[in-house]
Parts: structure tokens; C-alpha cells; sequence
């Protein structure tokens, strides 16, 4: 018996040995809300985060209108502040499991991080260091696997030069004339040319598409950078997110609807730059009622709209209401 034992842990040895990405993927992923300890808890950093910020309280996140999740039995494991796993502040809500699921993290304006079902952490307009509403330790991620700019305005380029030259092998989807003045300005684009309108690209199994969005765009030096975007991205197993960018309603989002059937949708709310509440449950009808995290409003005083105003507008739809820096699961 002792020598079957043996025999036994050789195996599993040898199996982990030749299966390294299966403990990684199991470090990448996500299961139930849970609450972030406050600093100075037992949680095996001594109660610090990587920037030393101080926590901010909240009360966890609803989960009524993220819909049902899927039944588990893993358990709920220990969070530390890092995206090497799921990153959160102390006070902040996130989501755990021990199996890979996609996530979104919202950074705050339109910035958000996608977390693939395979674990590419996608940074979509990463407005981070100037942005008044990214949190801290958020402000300066350490790893990037794709950039995705919408348009060329310095609220969603944002970062994208400084995380170019910091991870140099992470492609920049965005439009033809914005990522030659990225490169221009020290970014590393690459050989292949940007997208337009109605084009897409296949990544590592992703799936990236331009659509139409009505906004203007130029570069932050005044560059012409093309048209406004949005951007479409399918996951590894089909589930698809349509990042709205910058613009008003508009009659073609039916089309998104048709091409694409979003699952999830990031709308701007904010008003007097973009659409406001009212126009934006507009949207929600002509996307076909995808669930949606309200973005682009809270930034500057300008930006008046609010989830509450949205969700009087669009009683049915679910709305995802977020804090900067919370991260979900998508389903």
C-alpha cells in the first residue's frame, strides 16, 4: 500500500509539472461577492495595499442586476490586491472563484479592465493617472495584454503611450489614424494597421470590432485622429461586451444588436458631452436590453447623469450599478 501511495504523489507531481497553466488559470478567476477586509485586517499583507492607499467603506454591491449566477460549490477564497488574481481596495466589492470566468473592472470615466475567459486582462480607454475617480492602487496596472482606444480624446487615450512602452507586446485596437500618432508618439504599433468602422480583428482567440459611434475626435495635440468609436469584444467563449465610447443615440445600434447581441453594454450617461439617461434607455431597446454598466458620468461636475436616472428611464433593463475600482463577473 505504501508503495502505491508513492506511486500516486509521483503522478500528481509529475501532472503538475506538466500542467502549469492549469494552477495559473487557477489563480484568474472568479466566484461569489465578497467584501475586502479594511486595513489593518488579518489577511496576510499585514493590511496594506501595493500603493499603501487607505480603504474606502462601502456597502458590498448588489447583485440584483448582474441576473442569476451560475451554481457553485468552490469556495470563496482569500483576495489579495493585485490583478495577478482580482484586484480590490479594502472596502471594495469583488467577485471570486476557482475556475476561469470573465470579469470587468470599472477604473472609473469610461476606463475599464475586461478580464478574458482565459485570463488576457483587456484595458479599454485607460484614462488612469489623471483621472480623479481611478483608484489608487488601479492608477498603474502590472500587466496588460491588449489596449483598445474608442477615439482620440485625452480622457480615453488617456495612458495608452505610457502602457505601450511598459508592455510592448500588448496590441492597440483602435482606428487607423489614431494608432499612427500613438506610434508617433512612442507607443509600439506594430506592423499591422489600425481598424475602421465595420472591421475586426481576431486575437488569441478574441474577437475585437469598430462600430459606428457619433462624437468628434481629435488627439490631444489636435491631431486628426478619424472618427469616434465604439468597440465590440467576443470572449473566448462567445460571450460579448460592446464598449459604447463617446456618442448620442443612434438609429444603427439596432444593427450592433443584429451583428453582434451584445451581452453586456458600456453606456455613457454623463450628458452634455454625450447621451444622457434618456437617450441611453433608448439605446438599451435598440441593443436588445443587454445588462448595463453606466459609464462616462460622476467624472466632473458636468457629467450629470446618473444610474438612478437611467434605471427611471428604462424601468425593465438591469442596470449594473458600480463604484470605480469594483470588478463583476460576467455571465
Amino acid at each position: 500500500m505504501d508503495g502505491v501511495r508513492a506511486h500516486l504523489a509521483r503522478d500528481d507531481e509529475q501532472h503538475e509539472r506538466d500542467s502549469p497553466q492549469q494552477g495559473l488559470q487557477r489563480d484568474h478567476c472568479v466566484v461569489a461577492a465578497v467584501k475586502v477586509p479594511p486595513e489593518g485586517c488579518d489577511r496576510g499583507d499585514g493590511g496594506k495595499g501595493h500603493s499603501g492607499e487607505e480603504g474606502v467603506q462601502r456597502e458590498p454591491m448588489s447583485s440584483t442586476g448582474i441576473g442569476n449566477r451560475r451554481q457553485r460549490d468552490e469556495q470563496t477564497r482569500e483576495v489579495t490586491p493585485s490583478h495577478g488574481s482580482l484586484a480590490s481596495r479594502s472596502g471594495r466589492t469583488v467577485l471570486l472563484c476557482s475556475s476561469a470566468v470573465a470579469t470587468l473592472t470599472w477604473l472609473g470615466h469610461s476606463a475599464f479592465m475586461l478580464g478574458s475567459d482565459r485570463g488576457k486582462r483587456i484595458y479599454v480607454d485607460p484614462f488612469l493617472t489623471g483621472n480623479p475617480k481611478t483608484p489608487e492602487d488601479e492608477k498603474v496596472p502590472d500587466r496588460v495584454d491588449v489596449i483598445c482606444v474608442t477615439h482620440g480624446h485625452g480622457d480615453h487615450v488617456g495612458d495608452t503611450v505610457e502602457l505601450s512602452r511598459r508592455f510592448p507586446d500588448a496590441p492597440i485596437v483602435c482606428q487607423v489614424e489614431l494608432k499612427d500618432w500613438l506610434g508617433g508618439q512612442g507607443a509600439n504599433i506594430g506592423e499591422m494597421p489600425g481598424l475602421n468602422k465595420g472591421g475586426s480583428i481576431e486575437l488569441d482567440g478574441i474577437t475585437y470590432a469598430l462600430t459606428n459611434a457619433f462624437h468628434s475626435s481629435s488627439t490631444p495635440d489636435g491631431t486628426y485622429a478619424g472618427e469616434a468609436c465604439g468597440i465590440v469584444i467576443k470572449l473566448e467563449e462567445e460571450l460579448t461586451v460592446y464598449f459604447a465610447g463617446d456618442t448620442c443615440v443612434f438609429g444603427d445600434m439596432q444593427l450592433i444588436r443584429h451583428l453582434w447581441g451584445p451581452d453586456y453594454a458600456a453606456l455613457p450617461i454623463g450628458d452634455h458631452f454625450t447621451m444622457g439617461p434618456r437617450e441611453a434607455a433608448i439605446a438599451i431597446d435598440m441593443l436588445g436590453n443587454p445588462r448595463v454598466i453606466p459609464c462616462h458620468w460622476g467624472t466632473f461636475p458636468l457629467l450629470r447623469g446618473t444610474p438612478d436616472q437611467l434605471q427611471e428611464e428604462a424601468e425593465s433593463a438591469t442596470i449594473v450599478r458600480m463604484e470605480p475600482g469594483d470588478t463583476i463577473e460576467l455571465e
